[in-house]
């Protein structure tokens, strides 16, 4: 009888030990991806009628006075990078305040990569809002058999950078890069390269100048994916 009885549990563990099949190759490559494409490295900038005090800090809620983070469109990164791009012109529309107008260029790059306008802030002679045009997106390239430990399956895979049109214009010698100050320089890298918080430090920081092709050589990385109730958990270590 005891021998039955070990047997049964042996099958019972064989077979709790097979359901559990790794995900495959394109199910991982999917879901990187989708974290990556999450996490685009992009240029934040404003556009409608702006000024030195359009910022409201509870989003114009409790009345509050708006607060002066001394913007200014010729000192303010984004919108110098967004201006020499060919995306937006500034006109002045009296004392510290400035009509930030979308080209045509912009509103073709808008509607091919479904960039919507958000954060709408009215109040103290502002309407605007502000958008976002992505520079780079890691993607992954290859993915290779995993290796299993404890239900976790580990896949090493490699990712590039996909770079727009506007990340090509940051490159080393792009018309945008090469007009930017040394400050400047700093001061788009680390705007455009923002913490997400804990929990993202696997989210790929963009190098500056953005590489050429010859530069964007594959990285190196580990995906580990968990089985859990609802799905697949994954954690990617560099």
């Amino acid at each position: 009888m005891k021998k039955i009885l070990l047997i049964a549990l042996f099958g019972l563990l064989v077979a709790c030990s097979r359901s559990v099949e790794s995900p495959t190759k394109e199910t991982v490559k999917k879901m990187i991806n989708s974290n990556y494409a999450s996490f685009s490295r992009t240029l934040h900038f404003d556009i409608g009628r702006t000024g030195t005090k359009c910022f409201y800090p509870f989003s114009g809620e409790r009345n509050e006075e708006p607060m002066d983070i001394g913007y200014r469109p010729e000192t303010d990164i984004e919108t110098v990078v967004a201006v020499s791009a060919g995306l937006i012109t500034v006109k002045p529309v009296g004392t510290d305040h400035w009509d930030l107008g979308l080209t045509d260029k912009a509103k073709q790059v808008m509607s091919a990569e479904s960039i919507q306008q958000k954060y709408h802030r009215v109040g103290n002679g502002c309407d605007e809002y502000e958008v976002s045009f992505p520079i780079a997106t890691a993607y992954v390239e290859t993915v290779k058999d995993p290796s299993a430990e404890g239900g976790t399956f580990a896949f090493p895979y490699s990712w590039k950078w996909r770079i727009t049109e506007l990340g090509e214009t940051l490159r080393q010698d792009g018309p945008v890069y090469s007009r930017l100050t040394p400050t400047q320089r700093h001061d788009l890298e680390e705007k455009t390269n923002i913490s997400f918080g804990t929990g993202f430090e696997s989210v790929p920081v963009l190098p500056y100048p953005v590489p050429s092709e010859a530069e964007n050589a594959p990285h190196w990385g580990t995906a580990l994916f968990t089985k859990k109730s609802n799905g697949w958990a994954f954690d990617l270590r560099k």
